[in-house]
């Protein structure tokens, strides 16, 4: 099972639900549109909380990439502004997230994203 960083792009040709059964960190779930719209989404388990729910489905063709809660803050105040937060403790924030493909996964579906084309 490959493994991804934190915060990297990825671009899937199919319907993706993210859900996530055992998070002691809420995750949030950007999504970037072809028209530059965008899309935060969080996943997490306290559904009496904060603004939060149990999965959330990304379409195909859309890129998107998660981060745990309170690593960034994005702001949009005119353009997309993010600001990486200090590092927390690993062993007390961490998640478990699976990501299923409808249909099936294909390697040679998914693209991961390259920074420069995404800051240019």
């Amino acid at each position: 099972m490959a493994t991804k960083k934190a915060g990297t792009m990825c671009r899937p040709r199919e319907t993706t639900p993210l859900s996530s059964p055992c998070l002691t960190a809420l995750l949030d779930v950007f999504e970037l549109y072809e028209d530059r719209n965008f899309k935060l989404t969080s996943v997490g388990s306290d559904l009496l909380g904060e603004d939060q729910q149990l999965q959330c489905m990304v379409p195909p063709y859309v890129w998107f990439s998660l981060f745990p809660t309170n690593n960034y803050t994005i702001s949009t105040d005119g353009a997309v502004k993010v600001h990486k937060a200090e590092p927390r403790d690993a062993d007390n924030h961490h998640s478990f997230l699976g990501a299923t493909c409808i249909p099936a996964f294909q390697i040679e579906d998914a693209e991961v994203a390259k920074r420069a084309e995404f800051i240019s």
